[in-house]
């Protein structure tokens, strides 16, 4: 009997964390869209204009896409925005920000993060602390530990040169 008390408890438990689960997001424009911009996607969003949510574990993809914490996976689109962190692959055609430390790869025309451990592509890239490598036009960083390759290379941390042109290094 005990044991059958104990199973039913596991099976809904286990039915409680199905449900809290949202594997799936589409949106037109926020608030109209599928899930709410508060709850959390563990899968796939869609954003056909504009997508908003709290955090994101998966792929998200759309013309504008927001996160209003933090994202593990792939996001891509014209313009994405994560106030949080990022660990994966941010992708976009104009601009990829993320307010915290970015681990992974980002790329777009102009890039903007807390913190860069990874590589960080654009005609304008602007890092926190760079462990990494920045490769655009203009690079900008408060800290390297690692390389930047453009017409012209900044490091707010560096009183002596702050800038060079070309090529950068630091460790």
């Amino acid at each position: 009997m005990r044991r059958h008390l104990l199973l039913g408890v596991a099976i809904l438990l286990a039915a409680a964390g199905l449900a809290r689960a949202r594997p799936f997001q589409l949106a037109l424009w926020d608030p109209v869209q599928f899930r709410p911009a508060s709850d959390d996607i563990e899968g796939i969003a869609l954003s056909l204009i504009y997508g908003r949510n709290a955090d994101m574990l998966g792929l998200q993809g759309g013309f504008i896409n927001r996160l209003d914490g933090s994202c593990t996976g792939w996001q891509g689109g014209a313009v994405n925005l994560v106030a949080g962190t990022f660990t994966g692959i941010q992708a976009a055609l104009l601009y990829a920000e993320t307010g915290g430390d970015f681990t992974g790869i980002q790329e777009a025309l102009v890039t903007r993060n807390g913190g860069l451990t990874g590589i960080q592509v654009g005609g304008l890239n602007l890092g926190g602390r760079v462990q990494g490598i920045q490769f655009g036009l203009f690079n900008q960083c408060s800290s390297l530990q690692g390389l930047q390759i453009g017409l012209l290379n900044r490091d707010t941390g560096n009183a002596r040169l702050p800038y060079l042109p070309l090529i950068r290094w630091g460790s």
